[in-house]
């Protein structure tokens, strides 16, 4: 069963023309998928971010930071196809307009229900390793740090020689 949707994707980051760039790639990537046929496309042009958010202002500190999104209209073969779309491109919305009823065999659901889990272990494992490679990379800069500050103290030592 065919299924019509209208999803936003937004993208922030800088400069400007490099948002342009990323979203029309991520545009090319979706009209590579032969389930996923896009009828209509509404591209933003950027615009600065007037009020950060407190963990993109940790990011990014007081520099410029742009935004934009883009609608798409589109037909899925099916809803897992939707489904794995939103996992895969994390809209910020998705409205399906397109049929007004959705049924799915039992068969259907727990094939979807298989690969939203094994999506997720695989998000989860890369978060997992991620935190664990910063952690790494703090504790290596902190024992820098303290050689860097060890080494400042012991040529203060031999300067009062």
């Amino acid at each position: 069963m065919k299924i019509k949707a209208i999803a936003i994707i937004n993208i922030i980051g800088r400069p400007a023309d490099y948002l342009k760039v990323i979203m029309g790639k991520v545009i090319e990537e979706l009209k590579k998928d032969k389930d996923i046929s896009i009828q209509k496309t509404r591209i933003e042009e950027p615009t600065i971010i007037k009020q950060k958010t407190e963990q993109l202002e940790k990011v990014v500190g007081k520099k410029e930071v742009f935004g934009t999104f883009c609608e798409l209209e589109m037909e899925f073969k099916d809803f897992s196809k939707v489904l794995g779309f939103m996992i895969d491109y994390m809209p910020t919305s998705i409205e399906i307009i397109e049929p007004s009823e959705i049924k799915m065999s039992l068969h259907e659901m727990n094939g979807f229900l298989a690969d939203f889990m094994s999506k997720l272990h695989l998000y989860d494992e890369l978060m997992k390793k991620l935190k664990l490679e910063r952690d790494t990379l703090v504790n290596q800069f902190n024992n820098l740090i303290t050689k860097i500050n060890q080494a400042k103290g012991k040529e203060k030592n031999n300067d009062k020689k």
